[in-house]
Parts: C-alpha cells; structure tokens; sequence
C-alpha cells in the first residue's frame, strides 16, 4: 500500500445561505490499487461549545477527518472527540444519504438523524493520484432544501 503525506485545503461553501469553512492541513494519502484513494486528515480542529459551571466557552474538538475517493463515489466521514460525528456519501446523478451523530455534554443521551443529498457534480483530476475533486449537491429532506453545497478538495503534491 503506497502512503504519501501531502499538503491539502478542504473548502465547503453554501450557494445558497453564504456558509463557508476551510482547512488547510497536512495529510496522508492512500492508495491500495489504482483506486480508491483514501485521504486522512489527523488534528483537524472543530468548533465545539462544551458546558462548564452553567457558561457556554468556545474550545476545540479536534478530530479525523477521512476520504475514501473514487471518479464515481465519495465518502467523506468526519469522527470528533465524542460530541458530534458525521458519514457523507456522493455519487454523481444519485440521491445518496448524509448521516449525522451528536452526543449530549454529559454523554448520556445520542440523538442522530440523516438527510438525503443529490450530487449534481462529481469532478475528479489528476492521475495517477488525485489532485482535484469538486463536489456540487444539494442537502435536504425531500420535499424541504436545506441548501446547495460545493466542496473542494486541493491536494499539493
């Protein structure tokens, strides 16, 4: 199995509700044959607000961050240090699940739910390892849109 760390920047806009989040992080790429690829991304800082005396204080979860990446099928999981987790699965032209976890403060209830997707665009570049992909989908629960979506997804090499 070849392993190669790279530099990458992981960007999430909405269309639609002017959201917008990056990461620019160091990562490990792996690839076993010629595809899929596997990208994880280790440390990856999350904003969390955790309850401390009855006051809500911003702090950091930092968590794992893992890609399995193919030209047709992207999962994208995202594992926290126990308040909130979450499973993406895009395939180009299809509507595909989003699956969400969250945890209360206290660990003593789990709530979870899961949204439909449907990707309108699913780009993958570079061979013989990716150094694109560019995701367009729309997030919702039929018949209510929760919002358009485009993830990007730079690997340096």
């Amino acid at each position: 199995m070849l392993a190669l760390h790279r530099p990458v920047c992981l960007s999430l806009t909405s269309t639609d509700l002017g959201i917008c989040s990056r990461i620019n992080s160091a990562a490990t790429l792996y690839q076993r044959d010629q595809q899929p690829f596997h990208l994880v991304v280790q440390g990856v800082e999350f904003p969390n607000d955790r309850r401390k005396n009855k006051k809500i204080s911003p702090e950091t979860d930092k968590g794992l961050l893992w890609l399995e990446i193919s030209p047709s099928r992207i999962i994208m999981t995202m594992q926290g240090k126990g308040y909130y987790s979450y499973r993406h699965h895009w395939e180009k032209g299809l509507t595909s699940r989003s699956y969400f976890w969250f945890n209360s403060h206290d660990g003593r209830e789990n709530y979870s739910f899961r949204l439909g997707n449907f990707t309108q665009r699913l780009l993958l570049e570079g061979k013989p390892l990716p150094k694109l992909l560019h995701l367009d989908y729309e997030l919702g629960l039929p018949p209510v849109l929760l919002g358009q979506y485009s993830l990007s997804l730079e690997i340096y090499h």
